[in-house]
């Protein structure tokens, strides 16, 4: 009755290997690597990098990170940094999330643009 499906479209979470949430409000994607990872281990992040004095790290990359639940100020620029980075490493995800956030800024031609070389690039959430 409380059995966990077997997978969703959006795939598992890389770190726990659960299925991810339908609910997108439930997950987060990390702006340096551009990994998708469920709220659960989120919040398992944010409550280990406040004990942690030497900063915070990408779970992925073993580097320092600008994730929102990281860094309280100037968050937007740090991330849309990080995303232009893998944007330029060709990333389909980091092109839907900075045309997401062109739209959020009203700049729709430039979004289309994104989520054009996104879907490309085989980025299926790109398509809708």
């Amino acid at each position: 009755m409380f059995k966990q499906p077997a997978s969703s479209h959006l795939g598992d979470c890389p770190i726990c290997f659960l299925p991810m949430p339908l609910d997108k409000q439930k997950g987060a994607i990390l702006p340096c690597c551009s990994k998708t990872i469920c709220g659960g281990c989120m919040y398992a992040s944010y409550l280990q990098q406040r004990e942690d004095v030497s900063g915070p790290k990408c779970f992925f990359l073993q580097a320092s990170s600008s994730t929102r639940c990281e860094r309280q100020t100037n968050f937007s620029r740090d991330e849309d940094l990080d995303r232009l980075k893998r944007i330029e490493a060709g990333d389909p995800v980091a092109m839907r999330e900075m045309g997401n956030g062109f739209v959020m800024k009203g700049d729709h031609t430039i979004a289309l643009e994104y989520w054009t070389k996104a879907a490309g690039l085989g980025d299926v959430e790109a398509h809708y």
